[in-house]
């Protein structure tokens, strides 16, 4: 513990540090002087002071020269000084975390000299406990990346041998894991096919509506999808959809993700098939033949046993989440990094002409079409023929050739950009238009070098910029911060610092990232168009629902389904080699790979078996329901902190040995096997305790007590109806 805490001050004060140099570093690249800052009359006084010391110094004789001795003295007492003070701002920052972690290795002390069930764990067990407890703690106050943190804790537990080598990796060969992540790349061709968008507009429309009719419309139809299709891919589709509406009406992103989360995790309790954790459950019962339910019959499951129980729980956590979403006390608002820049981005001017093609805004108003409350992007002017209507009205019709004219930033430029394959950039007047299909373009953000030779001072129109480098110039921001107004793209002059805004194949930045022109290239990720015609938009929805109706069937596994749905994305054009290795998001699944690692340390060493002991031991005078509560309350609290899947399989042996027992009267085993399942998928309350959960945490840009203040009412709520329901239903 003393040693965690060095490397947990050691790691606040770089981090403090490094703030300070980025903080500094702004305000010097910034040219702010203390006067704009609002300190220039103590900069006067400060300057003042110095030069009194100044004049006192001449007037002294000169110090002697400090020995080596001296001067090493004197940088030990500065480093341990810092070292202080960096430990002093720890504590009263993080006081209650330490606070509550005291709290937890007191309760592990007295549960140890207490609890019989404690009798004879390891050294190792608790080491592994501590550990935990400590990851848990990090993840609270976001020292380091999720992976990174359970990095370092698989570490430590490996070196302590608290897990073996071949355990540690589980997760690296498990073949949940490399599921998701084959899922994960059939999800981005239905998304590259723009299917989940145009379903979602459909559902939701471009107009502002309330929060709580938004999240009904959202929660309730994917919640209902999940019970019978992988949650996971449902909502890799259903984020990048949502962040664009969010942006477009102006709601933050964490107001939504987090319950569409929850409705997702608890529609996968409607079906046996919702969710693995269900199979593993009836896997797990069904393969222990000593395990009779009250008329001596070995247990079986069906895919629909348990939906009296699952629809009444999911209805129950729908209306929570719907009601209390809203209220910024228990979910505020989050700025997304994408939204923490964009206060400090520069602005762009950018034309989009409406083709034949652009279902979303042919013969809709300004209003209906969404182009009204977007984000940091403002219709300046529609261009319809020779005459133009300058600032349009939320009633103004777009009509097919139509030039919209924009001014705003660039992550909302790229949503717009994207969201219509109709919506075509006018790009320089009299060049030839990229032979390649759009969907295979990329933007890139390019800086004029002020020593190019080629662009400075020269026209858009005369540098050639197809020809040159084979891009298209798009928008122009200028260096000087100002709009560029009432000019043709070819016509706008360029100057060093200039940034364009230009499309382009995948082999621009290998081309020219380096070329002497440019101070700068970056490629914008994730700025391609669609494929947004209707035969990829039917073969990639069909291709998914094939995937789930054969898996569903049980024909075959849905890894084996995933793999070949996923090679038809590629053949049939839905996306390329490219596009679907980058959506793979790599932290995600390191993250769920390690933390099979970690759950098989509290696995193997019987920490887990010690405390759901416990647990159930203090709980069983209460009788069949009590037990139930036992059950619930301890899968809860370890699908909060390993694995949901990991969590079941701790449990069952426990269960199934109360059951055979036989001393609790009344206990149904269908009862306990459901709760069992209901909360084995509780895991509302942490970001760790199921993939999706990390996937709503790094897109709603999250804080950890986010997930305890809206996940923990839910987790009370749900453990009263999913063990009263299973008590009385079966």
């Amino acid at each position: 513990p003393y040693a965690t805490g060095l490397v947990v001050v050691a790691a606040t004060q770089h981090s403090s540090r490094m703030a300070d140099e980025t903080v500094s570093g702004r305000n010097e690249a910034n040219g702010t002087s203390p006067t704009d800052l609002g300190i220039g009359m103590e900069a006067n006084e400060e300057k003042s002071e110095e030069l009194a010391e100044s004049e006192v110094t001449e007037m002294t004789p000169p110090a002697a020269p400090q020995s080596d001795e001296e001067k090493n003295t004197e940088t030990v007492r500065r480093t341990v000084m810092e070292g202080l003070q960096a430990t002093l701002a720890f504590l009263r920052n993080r006081w209650v975390l330490l606070l509550v972690l005291g709290t937890l290795g007191v309760g592990y002390a007295l549960l140890g000299s207490l609890a019989t069930a404690f009798d004879g764990l390891s050294w190792k067990a608790w080491f592994s406990l501590a550990c935990v407890t400590v990851l848990v703690g990090c993840l609270a106050i976001g020292l380091l990346p999720s992976h990174v943190l359970f990095a370092i804790t698989l570490g430590i537990l490996i070196a302590f041998q608290c897990v073996s080598p071949p355990d540690s990796l589980i997760g690296f060969s498990n073949v949940g894991v490399a599921t998701v992540a084959i899922l994960f790349m059939v999800a981005n061709g239905v998304t590259r096919t723009n299917a989940l968008g145009i379903m979602f507009r459909y559902f939701m429309g471009n107009k502002r509506i309330s929060l709580r009719l938004a999240l009904f419309k959202i929660v309730t139809p994917l919640g209902l999808a999940s019970g019978f299709l992988n949650n996971t891919p449902i909502f890799a589709m259903a984020i990048p959809v949502i962040l664009r509406w969010c942006r477009t009406v102006q709601y933050a992103p964490s107001k939504l993700l987090m319950p569409i989360n929850n409705a997702l995790i608890l529609g996968g309790t409607i079906t046996l098939i919702g969710t693995s954790t269900n199979l593993i459950v009836s896997g797990l019962a069904e393969s222990d033949t000593s395990l009779v339910d009250k008329d001596g019959n070995q247990l079986s499951f069906g895919i629909f046993g348990i939906t009296k129980l699952g629809i009444i729980y999911f209805g129950i956590g729908v209306i929570y989440v719907v009601i209390f979403a809203p209220f910024d006390a228990l979910l505020p608002e989050r700025q997304t990094y994408d939204s923490q820049i964009a206060e400090h981005a520069k602005e762009y001017m950018v034309s989009m002409k409406v083709s034949s093609k652009a279902k979303t805004v042919i013969n809709q108003t300004i209003e209906t079409a969404g182009l009204r409350h977007l984000r940091g992007l403002f219709l300046v002017e529609i261009q319809r023929g020779p005459s133009i209507i300058p600032a349009p009205a939320p009633d103004d019709r777009i009509e097919e050739g139509d030039i919209l004219v924009f001014s705003g930033q660039i992550d909302t430029v790229v949503d717009l950009y994207k969201r219509d394959a109709g919506l075509v950039p006018i790009q320089t007047d009299g060049e030839e238009p990229i032979l390649s299909p759009r969907f295979t373009h990329s933007l890139y953000e390019v800086v004029v070098s002020p020593n190019s030779l080629l662009l400075n001072g020269r026209r858009i129109r005369d540098v050639g910029f197809r020809q040159q480098f084979g891009a298209a110039v798009v928008a122009v921001a200028s260096s000087s911060g100002s709009l560029i107004m009432n000019q043709k793209l070819g016509d706008i002059e360029l100057h060093g610092g200039d940034t364009l805004l230009v499309e382009a194949g995948p082999r621009f930045y290998r081309r020219w990232g380096r070329n002497p022109n440019f101070a700068l290239v970056y490629p914008l990720k994730d700025s391609s168009p669609p494929r947004d015609d209707w035969p990829h938009i039917i073969v990639s929805l069909t291709i998914a629902a094939a995937m789930v109706a054969i898996a569903a069937a049980e024909v075959t596994g849905i890894y084996t389904t995933a793999i070949v749905a996923a090679l038809a994305m590629l053949l049939t054009g839905c996306q390329n080699i490219r596009e679907s290795g980058a959506a793979i998001d790599i932290p995600v699944m390191l993250t769920i790979a390690l933390a099979f690692g970690v759950g098989k340390s509290i696995e193997t060493t019987g920490a887990g078996a010690a405390i759901a002991n416990f647990i159930v031991w203090w709980l069983k005078p209460l009788g069949a329901i009590g037990v139930l509560f036992a059950i619930y309350v301890v899968v809860a609290i370890l699908t909060s902190v390993i694995t949901n899947n990991g969590a079941v399989a701790i449990m069952f042996p426990i269960v199934s040995g109360i059951l055979k027992d036989g001393t609790v009267s009344n206990l149904d085993p269908y009862s306990a096997m459901y709760v069992l399942m209901l909360a084995g998928s509780a895991s509302f309350s942490t970001p760790i305790g199921y993939q999706t959960n990390l996937m709503a945490h790094s897109a709603g840009a999250y804080q950890f007590s986010d997930w305890v203040r809206f996940g923990l009412g839910l987790q009370i709520v749900l453990m009263v109806v999913g063990v009263v329901g299973a008590f009385y239903l079966y």
